[in-house]
């Protein structure tokens, strides 16, 4: 080694000389192992250099770091190697990383210390960002996101949030940055601070694409602040009649005057303290003493040192703690040797001050750490003299030299890229005009021919009259963020091509497989009006139960199929859920009789019945439920409950239950239940069959309402399916109970509780009073009693007597006429005809099948008095009467249908004969001919598939639309689509079509377009 490697180490030449010194000596302890692994690698790879860095011992015991690179040399002569090098100090290099790194984690602490956090808002994505300081400050999970706006609002008072909504809102809409004191709610009720300042993130073409802020909780200072406030507000009553705390000194006795001031001050009372010095040199802080004491004694030793001297120190309180006080002291009295006689001054409380000057201290330090730790460059350029500084940070962000820096408006100038000079000059001098604020992005050209991107925002100094004076601001690197925001663009079209994608495989899939179904369904539906063999109908019905039921297994698929391409939307309207509950609960009657399950409908009669849902999507949920429900039930009932909660004005939840005395889940089995194509078992997927889907979809629809469909079970005992949607709600007419007058009690025969429960619910919102039991034995009882009913609701299937014999039981007890009370008789509707021909051998009139709607009940309530009553119930909801379609088979209707398949063409053509009788057909197999067709024959309705060969029904519409707009006439188009996604339906009115029929087409949606377009 040379003699700077040992001098570098601390030795003299002699020492190193003439001692053996060995690397172990110099080489620190911890490194060792590393000298010997490089020894032994090195020497053996001739042609392989080393570059590697030690810890070697300086002579007074300090570590050095040295960098050696070389290489092991063989000496071919002696047969031996030694190696070749250089070595490099990196001691202070070393020293700086620590020094970084200690900073860095300074930073760290004092954010947390002083509880600053930020946050960052993506306009595009909706998606915000909140360090972890942020989370704690306002109290939630950071394991979660960052919480909606509705709990967000919830932290701040009225006034606050509406402060910081307009300024957010400000920002967002013309990039003005804020900064506020905001007052919060925190957990416990009390009110709190947070100090909030936020700005508006611009691209590269100036538009704002997000938001970002701080955030600090300022509470205890806060509060601080507003109890020195209080405290200050009754000093300064005190000081408006004596000024500051007054003191008279007398030197050589110590006997000391304070005035009330002075002792309230330090939070006594007047007479706690004795008049002497004592009181007061007893509460100096022991660090102040010593100097304290010496700089008064100067004063009062000597005249020639002044009569006046004025000391800020430390001064302790009652209470322990420590005030800073102003002292402002006067010799007014000497002695003969010059010494002072007698001392006046005052006592100012300058605690306040201090404090501000601390925290602004601490805030400027704070500041320091976060622009150099955030990698920010702070500069300032002084207009008037054309001065330009620099931090550090700045030289690094423009890899420009300190020395080669010519400190003027030019080196920056000169160093931003040519295409964005002039737009970063015209924002620098619209900023010294006062026309905008400068923040802004531009690009600058580094000394190896790169680009980086630059943000910067700066602020103005102005003199009295306006005149800029200086300009301070800030530079920071965004090359980064620029690319991610570039990435992230290209993703989100990238994404939005694979959703069209998925979108139209879904439509042509939909399509391919509904077209055969079609004619599978609708042909085995014509087959069972024809005469058949018992054999051949049963054939039939099993071929279209079958084709049914592949519908619902591709329609389960499909649904699927757009919830997993993110496809699922909601169209919500005002929709009328009690008759939702109804038909969904009437798609399950058959089944449900089938198995002798009894079928329940609890609707909770403070419900409104108008809302806001999607009503195809919920009905689903429904359907799917109460399809399990009946399906894993053998014996007992299914029952369909709401109840509802008020929350506030035109805001109500409700919670909707499907119960069923089925066969239980495991708490094991539970979680399998909303997984794709699975069920509890495999044992119970070959014995009940389906796909799986149905909860899995059902699942998915009711999250994209807001909502989680829940499971309570037990083995043997039943299961509870469950979930809550919160939505507006439109208030109903009051009901008009005129019609049900004079109608006061009801007896309600049932042995079902849960029944009688319901039906005393409706009876109870109509105010009619009702009394329950389970037999009819006991009913009897009741009556003998008390014979005072109105009318008397009989359920028709009860053990021991069913309802005709308690019915006959009672008349035949009480020895009653057929006038005496007024029945109603509950019963399954696939009970037979001898029921009712028995019914009405005793008097009874009025059927209800189960389970018992409200409307239905109230129909017959209302016309309990009339002789006679039709068997069938009004349609509450002003349905057409099928019989009106007669009215059009004495005219000859010219028919137009647009279909490409001949199969599906032909039992169009079956269908509307079989309805209308006299028709002519007019048949296009594309949208061509549909068009002549339109233009020559000049049809009543068009039926229109969308997808044809040459051009489809949509262009088809378009053209026939715009031959129509030059005359009043307006044809009904029918959409006719094998497709069921829901885009199709819109494209196809957006065309100009007046109604949309899916394939396979259901009788009673035909029916009623041909009411509509065609009786209208």
């Amino acid at each position: 080694m040379d003699l700077k490697f040992w001098k570098l180490l601390g030795y003299l030449e002699e020492e190193y000389q003439n001692q053996k010194i060995s690397w172990k000596q110099i080489i620190h302890p911890d490194d060792v192992h590393l000298e010997n692994n490089f020894l032994n690698q090195f020497s053996k790879n001739e042609k392989t250099p080393f570059d590697l860095t030690f810890r070697f011992l300086h002579k007074n015991g300090s570590k050095i770091w040295l960098r050696l690179k070389g290489l092991a040399i063989p000496e071919t002569n002696f047969n031996r190697k030694r190696m070749l090098g250089t070595y490099q100090n990196l001691t202070y290099v070393k020293q700086l990383e620590i020094q970084i790194d200690q900073n860095v984690s300074l930073l760290r602490n004092t954010q947390k210390i002083g509880r600053i956090g930020s946050w960052e808002l993506d306009i595009k994505t909706n998606e915000v960002t909140w360090t972890e300081e942020l989370y704690d400050m306002y109290g939630f999970d950071p394991n979660v996101p960052p919480p909606p706006y509705t709990e967000h609002m919830k932290l701040f008072t009225p006034e606050s949030w509406e402060k910081l909504t307009t300024s957010l809102a400000l920002t967002a809409e013309q990039g003005i940055p804020y900064e506020l004191e905001l007052k919060t709610i925190q957990k416990n009720g009390e009110n709190g601070y947070m100090w909030v300042k936020g700005e508006a993130v611009f691209d590269e073409n100036n538009k704002i694409v997000g938001l970002r802020g701080v955030a600090q909780d300022i509470t205890e200072k806060k509060r601080n602040e507003i109890e020195t406030e209080e405290i200050t507000k009754y000093l300064n009553y005190a000081l408006d009649a004596s000024g500051d705390g007054i003191w008279d000194w007398t030197p050589h006795n110590g006997i000391t005057i304070y005035s009330k001031a002075w002792v309230e001050m330090l939070g006594y009372k007047v007479g706690e303290l004795k008049s002497l010095a004592s009181e007061w040199s007893d509460r100096l802080h022991p660090d102040e003493i010593h100097w304290v004491f010496e700089e008064i004694t100067k004063i009062t030793q000597s005249p020639t040192n002044g009569d006046i001297f004025v000391h800020e120190y430390r001064f302790q309180h009652k209470d322990g703690n420590y005030l800073w006080i102003l002292n402002r002291g006067k010799v007014v009295e000497r002695n003969a040797n010059g010494e002072a006689y007698r001392v006046v001054g005052t006592h100012t409380n300058i605690t306040e001050r201090k404090i501000a000057e601390t925290q602004q201290k601490e805030s400027e330090l704070r500041l320091s750490l976060a622009t150099r730790a955030g990698r920010v460059g702070v500069w300032d350029w002084d207009i008037v003299k054309n001065i330009l500084t620099w931090d550090d940070q700045m030289f690094i962000l423009y890899g420009v030299n300190r020395s080669d820096f010519s400190s003027a408006y030019d080196a920056w100038y000169n160093g931003v890229y040519e295409a964005d000079r002039e737009r970063g000059n015209k924002e620098i001098e619209m900023a010294i005009k006062g026309e905008k604020d400068f923040d802004t992005e531009f690009r600058i050209l580094q000394p190896n021919g790169s680009l980086k991107s630059i943000r910067a925002i700066a602020t103005i100094i102005r003199d009295q009259n306006g005149n800029a004076l200086r300009m301070i601001g800030t530079n920071w690197d965004i090359t980064l963020e620029k690319k991610l925001t570039s990435e992230l663009i290209q993703a989100k079209e990238q994404s939005e091509k694979a959703n069209l994608a998925k979108s139209e495989f879904l439509a042509n899939m939909s399509h391919e497989i509904r077209t055969p179904l079609n004619g599978v369904i609708g042909f085995t539906e014509l087959l069972k009006n024809t005469d058949l063999t018992p054999i051949q109908r049963e054939y039939v019905d099993n071929a279209n139960v079958s084709g049914y039921a592949l519908l619902g297994i591709i329609n389960d698929i499909l649904d699927f199929s757009k919830i997993e391409a993110g496809m699922l939307t909601l169209e919500i309207i005002e929709s009328d859920i009690i008759e939702i509950m109804e038909n969904s609960i009437d798609i399950v009657k058959y089944g449900a009789e089938k198995k002798n399950l009894e079928l329940l409908l609890d609707i909770d009669p403070k419900m409104h019945r108008h809302a806001m849902f999607d009503p195809i999507r919920i009905k689903q949920i429904f359907s799917n439920l109460l399809g399990n429900a009946v399906k894993f039930t053998q014996t007992g009932y299914v029952q369909l409950k709401v109840q509802y909660t008020e929350l506030e004005k035109n805001i109500g939840k409700f919670a909707f239950y499907i119960i069923e005395t089925g066969i239980g889940i495991s708490k094991e089995e539970e979680e399998k239940l909303f997984k794709a194509f699975t069920q509890a078992d495999s044992s119970t997927t070959r014995k009940y069959g389906g796909t799986g889907l149905g909860l899995i979809i059902s699942q998915k629809i009711a999250e994209k309402m807001g909502s989680q469909i829940r499971i309570e079970s037990k083995l043997g005992v039943g299961t509870t399916f469950y979930f809550e949607i919160t939505t507006q709600v439109n208030h109903d007419k009051k009901f008009d109970k005129s019609k049900i007058q004079g109608i006061n009690r009801c007896l309600v025969i049932d042995d079902n509780q849960k029944n009688c429960k319901i039906l005393e619910q409706m009876l109870n919102q109509w105010d009619i009073e009702s009394v329950s039991c389970e037999s009819g034995k006991k009913a009897l009882k009741i009556l003998q009693v008390d014979p005072n009913f109105d009318v008397i609701i009989c359920d028709y299937n009860m053990p021991e007597l069913n309802g005709i014999e308690t019915i006959e039981l009672i008349q035949d007890q009480l020895k009653l006429s057929f006038q005496k009370y007024h029945w109603i008789l509950i019963h399954s509707s696939s009970d037979d005809n001898e029921l009712h021909e028995k019914a009405k051998e005793i008097g009874i009139k009025f059927h209800l099948s189960k389970p018992v709607k409200s409307k239905d009940l109230y129909f017959y309530l209302s016309n309990l008095h009339k002789e006679t009553i039709t068997d069938s119930l009004p349609d509450t909801y002003g349905k057409e009467s099928t019989s009106q379609l007669s009215n059009l088979k004495g005219k000859v209707l010219k028919i137009l249908i647009a279909e490409d398949v001949a199969l599906n063409l032909k039992l169009l053509k079956t269908i509307l004969t079989k309805k209308l009788k006299s028709v002519d057909f007019l048949e296009a197999k594309d949208g061509n001919e549909a068009i002549f067709h339109f233009k020559n024959n000049s049809p009543d309705i068009i039926f229109m598939d969308i997808q044809m060969p040459i051009v489809d029904g949509i262009e088809a519409t378009k053209r026939i639309r715009e031959i129509e707009s030059n005359s009043n006439k307006h044809v009904p188009i029918i959409a006719l689509t094998a497709g069921a996604v829901k885009e199709e339906g819109e494209r196809s009115f957006e065309a100009g079509m007046d109604a949309f029929l899916t394939k396979p087409i259901i009788s009673d949606k035909l029916d009623a377009i041909l009411k509509y377009f065609l009786i209208k």
